[in-house]
């Protein structure tokens, strides 16, 4: 099985053809908590304040194969080039193409070389302590109720996951999106007509690419694991669209 790296500008390298191959199987660490809690004058033990995620170290040994001697460094500034880690790149694993992670190398690597083979190894930190789907999904809807699967192990939140998009299209006055699995409830003030298009990415609220985010009740949509139950009220003639990756653990 091979690794599979995809840069932000759209360059995809399946290793393997390329020549480059796994020595061992990727290692990903477990979840790195950052505990926050404090001592009371007084009481025994500590207050506990809650705990958050950090970022997820990744490590990769891996082999390189050239056909010759004289190819050996090509292969090397090859491998340079793939793993420049001055911008963020994908990572995933041809046995889980599903998934991907966000990573860049976080120190240098040297590649030991013994003929034609090359060995080094790779210290990778992804910002995000959670993997990504590889597929952006979409999902449309035109009906006032609807159910839509969060099939990811983590909550979907626009302020942080900046893929994530819902847009309306219709004839609307009050829009409210609801999601009355997680309480959440989006408001418009305004309304719109058939040519009309909102779109709420991030903490952004626009119509027709123009900002609308005062006339709104300046409240964001999330998504629990599994099942979300929305309803969408103020609005007939419509359709709905969400897109967005999924997080896993």
């Amino acid at each position: 099985m091979s690794l599979i790296i995809e840069k932000l500008n759209g360059e995809y390298y399946q290793l393997d053809r390329y020549g480059i191959f796994e020595k061992e199987r990727l290692v990903i660490s477990s979840p790195d908590v950052e505990v926050y809690n404090e001592s009371v004058e007084g009481l025994d033990g500590l207050v506990d304040f809650g705990a958050e995620l950090r970022g997820r170290e990744i490590k990769a040994s891996l082999l390189m194969l050239a056909d010759n001697l004289v190819d050996m460094p090509k292969m090397r500034d090859e491998i340079f080039r793939i793993f420049d880690s001055r911008e963020l790149f994908y990572l995933s694993e041809e046995r889980d193409p599903a998934k991907r992670w966000s990573v860049r190398c976080v120190s240098p690597f040297d590649i030991s070389e013994l003929a034609t083979i090359g060995e080094f190894e790779l210290n990778l930190l992804s910002p995000s302590p959670f993997s990504s789907s590889t597929i952006l999904a979409k999902f449309i809807s035109g009906k006032q109720s609807f159910v839509f699967r969060n099939t990811g192990t983590e909550s979907i939140r626009m302020e942080a996951q900046n893929e994530t998009e819902i847009t309306f299209k219709g004839v609307s006055s009050g829009l409210t999106i609801k999601n009355l699995t997680t309480g959440d409830e989006w408001k418009y003030n305004g309304s719109t007509t058939t040519n009309d298009e909102i779109m709420l990415k991030g903490v952004r609220s626009l119509k027709n690419g123009q900002s609308i985010f005062g006339q709104t009740n300046k409240r964001l949509i999330s998504f629990a694991p599994g099942q979300n139950e929305m309803k969408i009220e103020g609005a007939t003639d419509f359709e709905i669209t969400i897109r967005t990756r999924f997080y896993f653990l």
